[in-house]
């Protein structure tokens, strides 16, 4: 789709952003990308005391709709800037906009702005959370993503649900083309290899720590300085049909947003069309019918 086309769409579908100012200050940012143990990580820190550990799922609740144009317009912002200098930087107010009440970041969209978040916010401590086995990684994603990106009747509900225009703009359309170079069949094992090198080199040593889910919660509270670890056992979610219930319970909503508001255009149209055409005012109806869409457009984004 044209910039032309998302500009006029952005407009349409605009979501104002409540003013969040922080304060409290940014702790950890976990570093690795999504199905490296990215929410038994949000977990974990929650656990140890961590307020609104942001996780790519917290998009997809309704208090925060507005974080997903906000995000989209930080990803173009990288990769798709204008900048004719090759220059881009982000500022800790921009970021705050979408974790400004976070103690602390997992999974994506997080992760592609790895670089960015150690600039903005550089007392924070990294972990690169990741998995030994990348075709394990691999297999994940192929799993839980694909069929998310392949749903061909969310595609056309998106037209008719904000929240699912946004949520499949922002995965679909730039974060997954963005990250993993339009094609993660053939770049997303090497991206993980060379994302994960990348991370090892953001931050001095004593304040990174490479860490996975099978290593526990010992060296994650010895890193994070908390001396009561605790003796639960470590979480373990998010697996395959957790992903699949949780990306449904949302776009489930956003679905039958999306069927009232196709019922409710094709009735309306129906109606105008038939009163206009029984008087023979063709003309009219065609400026009823427009001037239907204009204000119907404008309305799904107050729901």
């Amino acid at each position: 789709m044209s910039r032309i086309a998302d500009s006029i769409l952005e407009h349409v579908y605009s979501m104002p952003a409540p003013d969040r100012p922080r304060t409290r200050p940014l702790q950890v940012i976990c570093v690795g990308p999504s199905r490296s143990g990215t929410d038994s990580l949000k977990q974990a820190l929650l656990l140890l005391g961590y307020q609104n550990v942001f996780h790519g799922y917290d998009t997809l609740l309704p208090a925060n709709r507005h974080m997903k144009p906000i995000l989209s317009r930080l990803v173009n912002k990288k990769y798709n800037s204008d900048a004719k200098d090759g220059d881009i930087s982000f500022t800790a107010e921009e970021f705050d906009e979408v974790f400004g009440e976070c103690d602390a970041i997992t999974d994506m969209p997080g992760a592609m702005f790895a670089a960015e978040l150690v600039v903005a916010y550089p007392e924070a401590k990294v972990i690169l959370n990741r998995r030994k086995d990348v075709d394990a990684w691999y297999r994940s994603i192929s799993a839980t993503f694909a069929p998310v990106q392949q749903d061909r009747w969310a595609a056309f509900c998106q037209w008719f649900s904000p929240d699912l225009y946004w949520s499949r703009r922002l995965l679909i359309r730039e974060i997954f083309p963005c990250v993993y170079h339009n094609n993660f069949r053939a770049n997303g094992k090497w991206v993980y290899r060379e994302h994960c090198a990348m991370a090892r080199g953001l931050v001095p040593k004593e304040k990174f720590l490479e860490w996975g889910v099978e290593d526990g919660w010992g060296p994650l509270c010895e890193f994070l300085g908390k001396d009561d670890v605790p003796k639960t056992e470590f979480p373990r979610g998010n697996a395959p049909a957790d992903f699949f219930k949780t990306v449904e319970s949302a776009h489930g909503k956003f679905r039958r947003d999306a069927y009232k508001n196709m019922a409710l255009m094709v009735s309306v149209m129906v109606i105008v069309g038939s009163v206009v055409v029984s008087r023979g005012d063709l003309k009219g109806l065609f400026k009823s019918t427009g001037a239907f869409l204009n204000d119907g457009l404008h309305s799904l984004t107050r729901k």
